[in-house]
């Protein structure tokens, strides 16, 4: 007590709290009595710590105090294999000899607690695979949700390993179900990918945001030190996860992706006021950011284009999985034209050349094609469209839908390209001020 220092427990308090919390109990009894010595002890005992005790030989003691003796005849010798010591060096080399013996049998405990953690950690993922591959009828939100159930159930049980490994499973789960719709070459078994895998994956195919990969792979070093170093998590950390795995399969289950679809974003997880996380986004001059756009709930990509002397191109570029055939349908609305009439659009690239180009222009949706704009529509203010578009690289056409209506049968590309592999919205601004909001992006691979 005399080198702790100040601090504002009692002194009983601290030394009790101090006995509950060491690694190791080491005593030392010689000829005076302290109760709050004895105290320590008995605290120790009562959370199993390791003792190392040490008593002054017998024939040194005739001034020992008798409650001392008592408490080392009566209490200490049944309790513990005490050390009997002459002098402080032989004392000294005691302690050293018997901390080394300690810390030798703690870690070879230690390590096979690893390696039965690390055994066991196997073994009961396998067994929750297994009744997951049992259950092909099951929906995967709900057997993702059945195992989110089972984690917070199993924490508050105490049983930690099992909890997060519930937890780690329940995420793969939701993941795999989702990637396996895109129909794409991802992985050739998709049942042997890894979370961490799984959430790279989701995050190139739109699926999560950049701050949901995040906690994904606060989770993946989670289990890793769980299935390759036997490390138990603690409270706080599976607590955090299963909030994570909650929030991510609960969103999950609101996206409806049929089969073959590449993309999708409809912006909802993006932060109002901010740029969209999925994109790569190049401003000059102008603004593009995340809006709620009089659709309830509901977020918008929208380019605000502020008046400027200068002229600015601001584009939102995201790379796609290359395919030859496909269909895109967004929505877009225009709030203000401006004096030129410009807008945005949605175009599409094979790298850094143009394919289509397609946006409001002049009051109207036009696509450009050998130097010259063509019409598609006549856009009203305020009001949303559904754009349907089909592209077909193999003979460099396309065709379009507005609101589920055909409007191109045929339409020519820009440039002639083998695939598709990038969109872009790109808003163009001539000394002008305009709004143009795009929304519900998705991608479906046709070949």
């Amino acid at each position: 007590m005399e080198r702790r220092g100040a601090g504002p427990q009692k002194i009983k308090e601290a030394s009790l709290k101090a006995a509950r919390e060491c690694d190791i109990y080491l005593g030392i009894f010689g000829l005076y009595y302290s109760e709050l010595t004895i105290d320590e002890f008995h605290e120790s005992q009562t959370k199993f710590k390791p003792c190392l005790t040490y008593v002054l030989k017998k024939y040194s003691t005739e001034n020992r105090d008798d409650r001392l003796i008592e408490f080392i005849d009566s209490d200490l010798s049944t309790k513990v294999k005490y050390h009997e010591f002459r002098n402080r060096k032989k004392l000294y080399d005691q302690i050293e000899n018997d901390l080394q013996n300690l810390l030798y049998e703690t870690l070879k405990m230690g390590l096979q607690k690893i390696d039965d953690s690390k055994t066991i950690a196997q073994k009961i993922d396998k067994e929750k695979m297994r009744k997951i591959e049992q259950t092909p009828l099951i929906p995967s939100y709900t057997k993702s949700m059945n195992l989110v159930t089972d984690s917070e159930k199993l924490l508050i049980q105490g049983n930690y390993l099992e909890a997060i490994i519930s937890t780690i499973i329940s995420l793969e789960n939701i993941l795999k179900s989702k990637i396996i719709r895109f129909d794409v070459s991802i992985d050739e078994n998709i049942n042997n990918v890894g979370l961490g895998k799984l959430a790279k994956d989701a995050d190139f195919l739109g699926l999560i945001n950049k701050i949901e990969y995040k906690y994904i792979m606060n989770i993946v070093e989670i289990r890793n030190k769980v299935y390759h170093k036997g490390f138990i998590p603690s409270y706080e950390e599976i607590k955090t996860s299963i909030d994570i795995s909650n929030d991510i399969i609960s969103k999950m289950s609101n996206i409806d992706l049929s089969y073959n679809t590449l993309f999708f974003d409809g912006f909802e997880n993006d932060i109002i006021g901010s740029v969209p996380s999925k994109w790569d986004i190049e401003q000059n001059n102008g603004i593009i950011k995340i809006m709620n756009m009089d659709c309830g709930a509901r977020n918008s990509l929208k380019y605000l284009n502020i008046t400027s002397p200068y002229e600015s191109i601001d584009t939102a570029n995201r790379e796609i999985i290359p395919c030859k055939k496909l269909e895109i349908i967004y929505y877009i609305r225009q709030e203000i034209y401006g004096k030129n009439g410009v807008g945005a659009g949605l175009h599409y690239y094979y790298g850094n050349i143009e394919a289509i180009w397609m946006a409001i222009s002049h009051n109207e949706l036009r696509y450009f094609y050998n130097k010259k704009h063509y019409t598609i529509k006549n856009i009203e203010i305020g009001k949303w469209y559904k754009i349907k578009i089909i592209i077909d690289c193999t003979k460099n056409t396309f065709q379009c839908y507005i609101d589920d209506v055909l409007k191109i049968e045929k339409g020519y590309f820009r440039n002639r390209v083998p695939i598709i592999n990038k969109i872009a919205t790109t808003g163009w601004n001539k000394q002008n001020t305009w709004s143009t909001s795009i929304d519900e992006i998705t991608i479906k691979k046709i070949e």
